[in-house]
């Protein structure tokens, strides 16, 4: 009887244990993982690359959740020239659809660092909803 009882709070122990450890694993988010935190808004993505041949290119998809009416989207390049930010470039897109794109190519220098400041707006049943987002890339 003394083993039975040793075996089971072993057990028991061990599920604690275990049920302690999943919670911080399950909880853990990747940093390039979008959640759904907007009324408007479904989805963006975001891409900053650099080609062999030193362009650049800054590109956004952003979708809207059913009922949307326009998307606006803007993006702003910039190069970092010692302490400060330099502006290189800017696109901007407008849509009525639901999905949305965006587009930025750009002269891009080696062993630079760039900035893309992007602004969305989606309304939906006449609500604004604004999104803004920052990505940083080196060009190597």
């Amino acid at each position: 009887m003394k083993q039975l009882k040793k075996i089971m709070l072993v057990c028991l122990s061990m599920i604690l244990m275990m049920s302690f450890v999943a919670i911080p694993v399950q909880a853990a988010v990747a940093d390039d993982t979008v959640q759904p935190r907007w009324d408007n808004t479904a989805i963006i993505e975001l891409t900053l690359t650099f080609s062999e041949d030193g362009i650049g290119c800054a590109s956004a998809f952003i979708g809207g959740q059913p009922g949307t009416t326009n998307i606006e989207a803007s993006v702003y390049i910039y190069r970092k020239s010692g302490l400060f930010w330099r502006y290189v470039d800017e696109s901007h897109s407008s849509t009525t659809a639901m999905t949305g794109v965006l587009n930025c190519t750009f002269n891009a220098t080696q062993g630079t660092e760039y900035k893309a400041e992007y602004t969305f707006t989606v309304t939906k049943s006449g609500t604004d909803e604004t999104i803004t987002k920052t990505q940083y890339r080196t060009y190597e």
